[in-house]
């Protein structure tokens, strides 16, 4: 419990001093241009404006959620440690010397 308060404090500090990269391909940048894309209200008759704005949630949270998954999905299948050797299997009773 002390070590994550540790990370997080150290995290805090980290980002209070350095902060986030002005990029425009840093993630938050890159999902602003994504809602400012799609989600101006005005742009779309009345009738319509909820219908856009539940697709193009649905769509954001797709889209930026995919490349988490496909991560994850792969990661899962990679062993951590190689496999470790079996020892010789004999008949029960026999020793194997």
């Amino acid at each position: 419990m002390v070590a994550a308060a540790v990370v997080v404090a150290a995290s805090l500090l980290v980002d209070r001093l350095i902060g986030d990269p002005h990029s425009r391909y840093h993630p938050v940048a890159l999902l602003g241009r994504f809602i400012g894309w799609w989600g101006i209200p005005s742009r779309y008759p009345v009738g319509m404006q909820r219908a856009v704005g539940i697709v193009g949630g649905t769509a954001t949270v797709a889209l930026f959620a995919v490349p988490f998954l496909i991560v994850q999905f792969f990661a899962s299948r990679v062993p951590l440690h190689p496999p470790r050797a079996l020892p010789p299997q004999g008949l029960p009773g026999l020793a194997i010397a």
